[in-house]
């Protein structure tokens, strides 16, 4: 795939974070969630790092240093 034509959408939430994967054309190819870790923010960031490692992010954009965030 050329670059930027995966997206990984995290809906961080008081309970979940929601996640999805899309394409340009705004189609859902994968979702998913998680329980918010709430013991300390170290669990919290493991939690979310595992949700993005979950996710081939030479697919994302990561190789094109296109990360940005939406909110």
């Amino acid at each position: 795939m050329g670059c930027g034509e995966m997206y990984l959408v995290l809906d961080i939430g008081g309970t979940f974070v929601k996640y999805v994967t899309m394409n340009l054309e705004g189609e859902f190819l994968s979702k998913g969630r998680k329980p918010i870790a709430k013991e300390d923010l170290n669990s919290f960031c493991e939690m979310l790092f595992s949700v993005i490692e979950e996710h081939d992010l030479n697919q994302l954009g990561r190789h094109c240093n296109e990360l940005s965030g939406h909110g």
